[in-house]
């Protein structure tokens, strides 16, 4: 993956129950990412890094926001992450 200088890069991670970050399957997103889990509770996560001109060498995670998910048998669950970059990460769930 290509990242422009100073540009995001987008990462999410989805974690059975409420255990430690880390612990989930991570994925960095550009743009859409679609996702097949089995019903359950689930924390997901997301986070931005920022290339500095350099982009194996990406900033610290910035525009940090979780939100617990349950999912349901046969459910469609579409979360949307919005990231201002200032001081706001939010996870809108429409079901």
């Amino acid at each position: 993956m290509a990242a422009d200088a100073a540009a995001p890069v987008g990462a999410v991670e989805i974690v059975a129950g409420d255990p430690q970050p880390g612990a989930g399957d991570q994925h960095v997103v550009v743009g859409k990412l679609t996702l097949t889990v089995r019903p359950g509770a689930y924390r997901l996560l997301s986070w931005q890094r920022i290339c500095d001109a350099n982009c194996g060498h990406l900033d610290p995670p910035s525009s940090q926001c979780a939100r617990p998910v349950t999912v349901r048998e046969g459910e469609q669950l579409h979360a949307v992450i919005e990231v201002d970059f200032v001081s706001r990460c939010q996870i809108v769930l429409r079901r």
